[in-house]
């Protein structure tokens, strides 16, 4: 299975942690984006380079994982993935968000998307899906 996980730039070792997870278990990253880090800086030749780099990962993906807390980016690659019509597994220990609050978004309770609360929960739930 291919696998897109975004998160915001400072939570890469969250990332990571899933990536290597996914890996080990068999599994393929459709595109890691923490090879280059963070581009702002760079020029706009670069930054819109990523930004078709990522949109191409999301496409590319069988299911996309949002790690909380993210950023701007982590709430364009969840839409993306959403209307391209991905399963998504969403992982937040924010309480507000697996409830109708004013500090939830509409589209974590899209669906499509899934609510973890715990990265433990989330490698029960592939552990669950490769065994099927």
């Amino acid at each position: 299975m291919k696998v897109y996980i975004a998160t915001k730039l400072e939570n890469w070792q969250a990332h990571n942690e899933v990536r290597d997870w996914l890996l080990r278990a068999g599994h393929r990253i459709s595109y890691d984006w923490t090879t280059h880090g963070p581009v702002f800086g760079k020029g706009l030749a670069t930054v819109r380079e990523v930004a078709v780099l990522e949109f191409e990962g999301v496409k590319a993906a069988d299911i996309v994982i949002v790690l909380w807390p993210g950023g701007r980016g982590t709430q364009t690659e969840l839409g993306m993935a959403i209307a391209l019509q991905k399963p998504v597994y969403f992982v937040s220990t924010v309480e507000a968000h697996h409830q109708s609050t004013k500090e939830t978004c509409a589209f974590y309770h899209h669906p499509s998307v899934r609510l973890f609360v715990s990265l433990a929960d989330l490698y029960t739930r592939l552990e669950l899906f490769n065994a099927n």
